[in-house]
């Protein structure tokens, strides 16, 4: 295990054993914006026209199959089928175009992916999340349209001016590697800690815990692998990475936002799960290996 990924384990063990950072835990959007920013100040237009047609095929994937799993699971376990939505609705993560340079591919691809599926996400969820739990307490379309909208929107346009006005800022801003970083670590350890308290202050019992680990592997493997087949034969991995590699501290936002502190479990599962396989991937192609 390197040390980003031992930093990633700090994190999620420290939100465990001190979770008093739970105080604090209406931070994340905040941060989750300053996360976003960074990344997208890189973010340009694409000139080939097949990157916005397998961004297409990527979104409406994404949306169809977090559908069709929340239908499918939601007569066993409701809590659970929104979990699995939850993660196979969770956009690309801001991350994903690091992993796929380090492996040589198509960075133009994952970053449309990044762009296209994080303004999806932040479009759709407000309706299906309100469409899935009618009358549930947080959701109400119009409002949850503006929050995330404003994580999602404010970080995009901002950096895209900057790049169009202020390019020796933006030139600036792009070498900034270690806040970033910081600001995720922290944003882990917060929904961490939210996360905890609410397992202490409700008794969950294992099986639940279990249960969530469980879902959260499978629709890891699950997204990675129709990813590879959305990608095709030429932007196989791409299309692995974008539709695999989630921005599970937005869906965390999200679960405690508008669901419960308990779904907020899921992507802390899943970040772990996605870290593992890239760990696997990049170390098998003799790179160094990051943290998504």
């Amino acid at each position: 295990m390197n040390k980003n990924s031992l930093y990633l384990v700090g994190a999620i063990a420290a939100g465990f054993i001190y979770n008093r950072g739970h105080e604090f835990s209406f931070l994340i959007k905040h941060l989750l914006m300053i996360m976003l920013f960074f990344p997208l100040l890189k973010a340009s237009v694409p000139r080939d026209a097949a990157v916005y047609s397998h961004a297409m095929k990527l979104c409406l994937v994404m949306a169809g199959t977090s559908i069709a799993a929340y239908w499918l699971i939601k007569n066993l376990d409701g809590e659970l089928a929104t979990i699995a939505f939850l993660l196979i609705a969770t956009p690309t993560a801001t991350a994903a175009p690091m992993v796929i340079r380090l492996l040589n591919k198509s960075v133009t691809y994952v970053i449309t992916a990044v762009v296209t599926t994080n303004l999806l996400a932040a479009l759709s969820l407000p309706f299906i999340l309100d469409f899935i739990h009618p009358g549930e307490r947080n959701i109400n379309p119009g409002n949850m349209l503006l929050a995330t909208m404003t994580v999602v929107g404010v970080p995009l346009v901002l950096a895209q001016l900057i790049r169009a006005y202020r390019i020796q800022l933006a030139n600036k801003l792009t070498k900034i590697n270690k806040l970033p970083f910081l600001i995720w670590l922290l944003v882990i350890y917060l929904a961490t800690a939210k996360a905890s308290d609410y397992l202490y202050s409700h008794h969950v019992p294992s099986l639940m815990l279990g249960k969530i680990a469980l879902i959260s592997l499978l629709t890891c493997g699950f997204n990675f692998l129709i990813g590879h087949y959305v990608g095709g034969v030429n932007y196989a991995v791409e299309g692995s990475q974008s539709l695999g590699q989630k921005n599970t501290m937005f869906m965390s936002w999200i679960a405690l936002e508008y669901v419960s502190p308990l779904a907020v479990l899921g992507p802390v599962c899943y970040l772990v799960f996605q870290n593992l396989y890239n760990s696997v991937l990049l170390s098998r192609n003799k790179h160094p290996k990051p943290v998504g």
